[in-house]
């Protein structure tokens, strides 16, 4: 990936097993999963995209996660 690029990312509805969808978190890693950059802790439940410039560098490569959170607190995997 380039720096000082923006990207959108887009995810569909989800449904909570239990109570009800409170917001979305947006993070990304550039290390497998070591580590994670918090992009928003608090997505709107009724967005569906979101664009964001990650602080990268040249080659690197990105993965996105996005996980809900419910009215009780509880994220998805």
């Amino acid at each position: 990936m380039k720096p000082d690029t923006k990207i959108t990312v887009s995810w569909g509805e989800s449904k909570p097993q239990s109570g009800t969808l409170a917001a979305y978190e947006l993070r990304y890693t550039t290390n497998g999963g070591s580590t994670y950059t918090v992009v928003s802790t608090n997505i709107a439940t009724s967005t569906r995209t979101y664009s964001f410039t990650p602080l990268v560098r040249d080659g690197q490569t990105l993965t996105v996660q996005v996980c809900a959170r419910n009215s009780y607190g509880k994220k998805s995997a």
